[in-house]
């Protein structure tokens, strides 16, 4: 790997943009290199601008660039709004530009359990932990019947296909125990 050459092996990055467009806020930071080391020079945050009515997410971007130009004084946006790279002699524009983006709708998910209040509530712990939306749960001792339902896996099956989830999150068994009911479930989905 060390005869590998980069056309930027000789190429000095002085500045980076760097961007985080979330589903709810989008993030851009200035950074320079002072003294061979980078240092945060400015930040910006803003409302995320994927949606409807703009359904666009660089034009928070965009608008992030503005705020962090008019507190650094220097533009990053050319005449038609495009980035300016590599950074310019006058100190417009950037070197590198680097963007993550998890602006994607949450996992519609749902929770299949064995015990309502253990399984079930663990589940949706997990669940809420992660960038999901819980769409519908059940467990085997539902008040409604076996699943939830009076028709078992059968309604399982109907309530499926009515939320459409993206995943299905089964837990129960806890330390091994009991897991049968959960294996036919999944075999009744399979």
């Amino acid at each position: 790997m060390d005869d590998i050459v980069s056309p930027l092996d000789d190429y000095q990055v002085e500045s980076i943009l760097a961007a985080d467009i979330g589903s709810c806020w989008t993030r851009v930071a200035l950074l320079d290199r002072v003294d061979g080391q980078y240092c945060f020079v400015a930040r910006s945050e803003l409302p995320t601008s994927s949606e409807p009515p703009v359904a666009n997410a660089s034009m928070a971007v965009r608008l992030a660039l503005q705020q962090i130009g008019a507190s650094t004084g220097r533009v990053f946006l050319d005449a038609n709004n495009a980035l300016i790279t590599p950074e310019r002699a006058d100190g417009s524009g950037v070197d590198l530009f680097v963007v993550t983006c998890s602006a994607a709708r949450p996992l519609d998910v749902v929770i299949a359990g064995l015990a309502e209040q253990m399984s079930v509530a663990s589940a949706r712990l997990a669940a809420q932990a992660t960038y999901s939306r819980i769409v519908d749960a059940f467990a085997l001792d539902s008040t409604g019947g076996p699943w939830g339902s009076p028709y078992g896996a059968v309604g399982v099956i109907k309530r499926l296909y009515a939320s459409r989830p993206q995943a299905i999150l089964m837990a129960g068994g806890t330390d091994g125990g009991a897991v049968e009911s959960l294996i036919d479930l999944a075999e009744a989905l399979g």
